[in-house]
C-alpha cells in the first residue's frame, strides 16, 4: 500500500500565507474517534507527480495486519478503507506527522442531518498563489463532501467529485469550491461559479456513509455572496486560547517599592507593640494602700 505525503500538512498550518508547499490533507482529523469499519481520505496534489514517492501504510495498534483497501479516486484524492477488528486505535502514517485514530466499535454516526452554517466568497492573493473560491461551513465534522454541481446555464450538465473535509477544533467542517490556495486547476471554474448553479452536497461520514447536507440556498452565485479575505484557517475556526486574567493593581505609594514594604513593616510592628502595652495595663492588679 502506498500513501504519499509531502512534508506541508496544510490545513494544519497557522496561515497558508506563510509558505506554498503540496496541499495535502486527511479528511478526518488526527484524534478523532472512529467506528471499527470505515473509510479515511487523503487529499494530495503530489500524487500526480510521482506516484510511487513515498510507500507508506497504516498501523493498528495491536499489531496484526488488518485489512484496509486504498483507492485512487483521481489522480490526487485516495480512499483507504478499513477493519480495525480488535484494535484500539488505527495510525496512518504520514511522513513527519502520522495522524492517529482512536477506535470505538460503539461509535455511531449523529441523528441530526448536516447543516450549512454559513458561506462566502473568499478572495486572496500573494507572492506566488491566489485564492478565489466559496467557502461553506457545516456543522458536523466529516470524513468528506461528494458535490454536485449544475451551472444554471448549462441544466443538462452536473460537475460531480469527492473533496475531503478540512476540519476544526470546535467540529465545524469546511468545503472550498474553486481555486484553491496553493492549487492550480479549480475544482470548479471561476467562471460557473460566477454564473451560477445548483450546488447539491453529501456528506461521508466517518463510516462511509453518505447524507445530504441542508441549508443550502436553491441557487448560489459568486455575486450574491460576501466577499472576504478569510481563508480555510478562519474557515475551521481554530480554538482561540483563553484570555490570560488582568494584573492586580499596583499598590500606590510614595514610597520605592523597598522602602514601602519596610514602612508597612515598621508600622504594623508599631501597632502591635501598643496593642501589648494596653492590655499589660489592663492585666496589671490596682496596689492596696
Amino acid at each position: 500500500m502506498k500513501l504519499l505525503v509531502a512534508a506541508l500538512v496544510l490545513a494544519a498550518a497557522p496561515s497558508a500565507h506563510a509558505e506554498c508547499a503540496i496541499p495535502v490533507w486527511i479528511g478526518t482529523p488526527h484524534g478523532t474517534t472512529i467506528p471499527e469499519h470505515g473509510s479515511l481520505y487523503i487529499y494530495d496534489s503530489g500524487y500526480g507527480f510521482d506516484h510511487n514517492a513515498d510507500e507508506k501504510g497504516v498501523v493498528f495498534s495491536d499489531g496484526v495486519p488488518h485489512r484496509f483497501v486504498e483507492t485512487r479516486i483521481t489522480e490526487d484524492l485516495v480512499r483507504v478503507d478499513y477493519a480495525a477488528g480488535l484494535a484500539s486505535a488505527v495510525t496512518v502514517n504520514a511522513g513527519w506527522a502520522p495522524a492517529m485514530y482512536p477506535i470505538d466499535a460503539q461509535w455511531t454516526a449523529p441523528t441530526a442531518a448536516p447543516r450549512v452554517v454559513q458561506y462566502w466568497h473568499h478572495v486572496s492573493e500573494w507572492t506566488c498563489s491566489m485564492s478565489d473560491s466559496w467557502m461553506i461551513q457545516v456543522d458536523q465534522p466529516t470524513a468528506a463532501f461528494r458535490v454536485r454541481f449544475t451551472p444554471i446555464d448549462d441544466i443538462g450538465s452536473t460537475i460531480e467529485y469527492i473533496e475531503p473535509a478540512q476540519t476544526g477544533e470546535d467540529g465545524r467542517s469546511v468545503l472550498e469550491i474553486g481555486k484553491h490556495n496553493c492549487i492550480g486547476a479549480p475544482t470548479i471554474s471561476l467562471e460557473q461559479l460566477a454564473v451560477g448553479g445548483i450546488l447539491e452536497l453529501q456528506a461521508i461520514r466517518f463510516d462511509g456513509s453518505e447524507v445530504e447536507v441542508t441549508g443550502l440556498p436553491a441557487m448560489m452565485k459568486t455575486s450574491e455572496m460576501r466577499t472576504s479575505d478569510a481563508g480555510i484557517e478562519g474557515a475551521i475556526g481554530y480554538a482561540v486560547p483563553p484570555a490570560s486574567p488582568p494584573p492586580a493593581p499596583p499598590v500606590v505609594t510614595n514610597a520605592r517599592s523597598g522602602e514601602a514594604v519596610l514602612v508597612i513593616t515598621g508600622v504594623g510592628v508599631g501597632l502591635l507593640f501598643i496593642g501589648m502595652l494596653l492590655a499589660g495595663r489592663k492585666r496589671t492588679p490596682t496596689p492596696v494602700l
